[in-house]
């Protein structure tokens, strides 16, 4: 959720990346739903049949192409951003591409950086489309040169999610019976991080309960507790 207080950090992200891509020689950095455009705008969006793609340019203000029905979420952003909304028909999606490639300023033929794992070839045909003459490359490096060094906002954050984690798991172990199935194990600690407030964004696996397991295993060996039993 974007509040005003988030201002100063959102804002912050972008002018490093901004920096960072004019570092590793990038006249943009294209993106579509998923962690990295949430770190960069604390927007949320779902990966679906319309496209939704963010534009950062390394000089510039970042610019957001996405359907009419989510136009609502760019409205009272608490930092400068163009929305280039389309309508239903997709005979008319290209022309969002268009102008918001326009819109930010680039040289036609413009180096500009993707997610190559993350990309989709909906999107990419698109953007091709708006600037032909552009070349996409891989922009791993310069995300990984910014999300490698956490801000303060991050930090809080991950001590939150290791508390929730910590506290669901010793939730969870408690109410493991010997006779439980591999399927109803994850569901109790799937239950559990559900009810200590966080949200998983995948299955979890059984197999990964000895690896999570094995930290407050030691903890308690070394302050003397009694065996906890494992699976």
């Amino acid at each position: 959720m974007i509040t005003p207080e988030s201002t100063s950090f959102y804002t912050a992200r972008q002018a490093r990346l901004a920096q960072s891509l004019r570092t590793f020689s990038l006249q943009a950095l294209a993106l579509n739903p998923g962690p990295s455009l949430t770190y960069f705008t604390g927007m949320q969006f779902h990966l679906m049949e319309r496209p939704v793609v963010a534009i950062f340019p390394s000089r510039g203000i970042p610019a957001l192409i996405l359907p009419e029905l989510e136009a609502a979420k760019t409205q009272d952003l608490p930092y400068l951003l163009h929305a280039f909304s389309y309508p239903e028909d997709p005979r008319a999606w290209h022309h969002a591409f268009e102008k918001a490639l326009q819109g930010a300023g680039l040289a036609p033929q413009a180096r500009i950086g993707v997610e190559p794992r993350r990309l989709r070839v909906l999107e990419l045909r698109f953007l091709e489309g708006a600037a032909p003459q552009a070349s996409f490359v891989s922009a791993e490096e310069v995300l990984a040169s910014l999300r490698s060094i956490k801000d303060a906002h991050e930090v809080a954050a991950m001590r939150v999610a290791v508390r929730m984690a910590q506290d669901a798991l010793l939730a969870a172990l408690n109410n493991f019976r010997v006779g439980m199935t591999e399927k109803e194990l994850a569901s109790e600690l799937t239950m559990q991080l559900l009810l200590h407030g966080s949200n998983p964004s995948y299955p979890l696996r059984p197999s990964f309960l000895p690896v999570l397991t094995a930290p407050i295993r030691m903890h308690l060996h070394l302050n003397g507790a009694s065996n906890l039993a494992t699976c």
